[in-house]
């Protein structure tokens, strides 16, 4: 994927981290991402690392708890027919294992149900409730969803169906919301809830409520801890409060699971000789469970969990690591596609504010992952639909910044049903309607990106030195695991290092880098960045964006970096300014140095065109490293920084141009005359004929 320039977020430099000191015993590194992250002193820090030993609380703090313990219980005994319906994400199959086989344990009759995702679609429906009526279901729980189907619970009530929900999504608001009239409705994310951290996960909840039907919570987790850990952290929730316990205890309970599925899973990936973390998490076991319900029946998924013997657990597990290859061909095919179709629409990203695109029978399954690369490698708002059997439905994400459920409702008549939150999203349409709704959305995305400043962000913990990079150093980060949403991995950066060779790697779908600062020499990835992609070459200096790990190879432990980012370095910019503001005080230069600051025509040329072609109603804001590797990639001339700055101002002297130089060394063009119609003779401006004279 193409590199997307950032705004680089540094919380801390490495001056003030000196004069910190570290929070013994913590290592130098993990004491600065405790710093960065507002932990300013020892307690503070203390109470942090804490948190993942403190007590669960106790599940009957969720309100309609004993309610809906009663009701189980009671169908329990009377023997009456229990259904467990989930979802077909990581979350829902979980939840649905947890409660299914908690109730199976305790001689409940029951079965399960997990809805496809093409034929039945998300939550319940009047069809599935049929369904599971005529296979003599006379009590349903939900897991991980419910709490919007009011409809579908009245409905349930008038076929003799009792319903006891259990969700964890927002509750519904708005005139005429309502919770559904089930006999029991357990959600901590109720209005009238007594939680102090309500964001547990469908599985969380799930969790909850067999700790209350077996009164035995720790027991409960000690056999199910595992599965609340693959849920929480695959569904994206805050690793804050009860869910830091759950996933921290319940890694450990995964690292040695008695689940043969989950084992046969990990071992079929090849992540069971290696270290359990939440990467694990999202990265091997989440995908695979979550590539069932995306191409194919998410049973398939849930059959894994329940596999009561080795064959049948193995052969589960070659088949999701199958479905998996399968998602990953598909998504790069569909990816594919869409980057076709940009190209053919003249899709310029620095221009272009959103991407609205759509196909015949693209797999619904994997819209919103490709949406995710595209928003990611574009920085922009992308929306990609399918028309299946007449009728749209598509996926969104977003970026900070672009609320994009709010995008969805101010164009809601055009919908037919829309859902979601300010960064991700779903929708449903007729087709004739997809024209309008591609125009009205483009407009409104550039009407928020005049009025906002919408640029990806990269979160940077904090400023280090090579020298700090060491395996002991980077070892003690482990202190601050798990990692996850709201508590992500640390990023770290370097300035002004010098590359010292680019390594295409897997087939050249990767670079290896070897840089240099300071004497010291490291290696760092570059993931999905091909050599045609990557601007940048051997001696040019950088700013790099960085994750640390530790690898061992032959038995001896390697620093690893994971690049988040890289940049031509800032001091560019800087060193580039300097030198243009000495000529211009009229300090006499040496021949090399006006050499650098003097243009050809040809780099005239390249800078009026990029920025004719990149610039709409807006002022343009660029570094003058980022626009001078955009020019060696789009014009294929390599321009210095001081070089740049003098096409500016000699476009600016002849009146092309308005631009300055931020105090941050970043370059703003306030306007463009795009209608000169006169011949500017650029090298009769005063700036040329004083570099002519040196």
């Amino acid at each position: 994927m193409r590199m997307l320039a950032k705004f680089w977020d540094l919380k801390c430099c490495f001056k003030k981290l000196e004069a910190m000191g570290n929070y013994a015993p913590l290592t130098e590194l993990a004491s600065a991402v405790l710093y960065a992250r507002g932990y300013e002193d020892l307690p503070s820090a203390r109470g942090f690392l804490d948190a993942g030993n403190r007590p669960l609380f106790d599940p009957f703090l969720l309100d309609d708890m004993d309610q809906a313990v009663d009701t189980i219980r009671e169908a329990i005994r009377d023997g009456k027919k229990i259904f467990v319906y989930g979802d077909y994400d990581v979350d829902g199959i979980t939840a649905t294992y947890v409660v299914y086989d908690y109730l199976r344990s305790v001689g409940a009759r029951c079965d399960w149900r997990v809805p496809d995702r093409v034929q039945n679609g998300y939550g319940m429906s009047q069809a599935v409730l049929d369904d599971m009526k005529a296979q003599g279901a006379q009590l349903i729980i939900t897991v991980d969803n419910g709490i919007t189907a009011a409809a579908e619970v009245d409905y349930a009530a008038s076929i003799g169906l009792d319903v006891v929900i259990t969700d964890h999504h927002e509750c519904p608001t708005g005139e005429g919301a309502r919770l559904p009239a089930a006999r029991a409705v357990v959600n901590p994310m109720r209005p009238d809830g007594r939680m102090e951290f309500p964001r547990l996960a469908g599985v969380g909840v799930a969790f909850k409520l067999v700790s209350a039907l077996s009164g035995d919570q720790e027991g409960m987790f000690a056999r199910y801890g595992d599965l609340v850990a693959v849920g929480t952290v695959a569904d994206v929730m805050e690793l804050k409060g009860e869910n830091r316990a759950l996933v921290s205890r319940g890694l450990e309970i995964l690292d040695q699971t008695q689940n043969k599925g989950l084992s046969a899973l990990l071992e079929a990936s090849g992540a069971r000789s290696k270290r359990i973390s939440t990467a694990t998490i999202n990265f091997i076991l989440a995908p695979r469970i979550n590539a069932a319900g995306r191409i194919s029946k998410a049973d398939v998924a849930l059959e894994l969990l329940l596999a009561e013997n080795w064959d049948v657990a193995r052969a589960r597990a070659d088949e999701l690591c199958d479905l998996n290859f399968r998602r990953q061909a598909e998504e790069n095919e569909l990816l594919e596609k869409v980057e076709a179709m940009l190209q053919a629409e003249g899709f310029v990203p620095e221009r272009d504010k959103a991407i609205v695109l759509w196909g015949d029978d693209w797999c619904g399954g994997i819209t919103g992952i490709v949406c995710s690369r595209l928003m990611g490698a574009y920085g922009v708002p992308v929306i990609l639909m399918t028309i299946e059997d007449g009728v749209v439905k598509g996926s969104g994400r977003s970026l900070e910044g672009f609320n994009l459920y709010e995008a969805l409702a101010s164009m809601s008549d055009l919908l037919e049903r829309y859902g979601g939150h300010a960064l991700a999203a779903g929708l449903t349409m007729k087709p004739e309607n997809l024209p309008a709704f591609k125009e009205r959305f483009l407009a409104y995305a550039e009407k928020v990106f005049e009025e906002v400043d919408v640029r990806p962000v990269l979160a940077i913990d904090a400023e280090v030195r090579a020298r700090s990079l060491s395996v002991e150093n980077i070892e003690g980060l482990l202190a601050l695991e798990p990692y996850g949403f709201t508590w992500p991995v640390p990023v770290f950066a370097m300035f002004g290092v010098r590359i010292l060779e680019v390594t295409p790697v897997c087939m050249r779908k990767h670079l290896r880098l070897t840089v240099e600062k300071c004497g010291v020499s490291l290696t760092a990835m570059l993931f999905r960045v091909t050599p045609e992609e990557f601007d940048l070459k051997a001696m040019d200096v950088c700013d790099i964006a960085f994750t640390l790990d530790v690898n061992v190879f032959r038995g001896e432990k390697q620093i690893s970096l994971v690049l988040q980012d890289i940049r031509a370095s800032e001091s560019v910019g800087k060193n580039g300014v300097a030198l243009f503001n000495r000529f211009a005080a009229g300090e006499a230069l040496c021949r090399c140095e006006i050499t650098s600051l003097r243009p050809q025509r040809e780099d005239f040329v390249a800078v009026w065109h990029y920025l004719l072609k990149h610039m709409s109603g807006k002022p343009f804001r660029t570094g003058f490293g980022e626009m001078g590797l955009a020019l060696r990639r789009f014009e294929k001339r390599d321009i210095t920084a001081g070089k740049l700055l003098t096409v500016l101002s000699v476009f600016a002297e002849t009146g092309l141009l308005q631009f300055e130089v931020t105090p941050d060394y970043r370059i703003v063009v306030q306007s463009l005359d795009r209608e000169r119609k006169t011949k500017v003779k650029l090298e009769e401006s005063p700036l040329m004929k004083k570099l002519d004279r040196e």
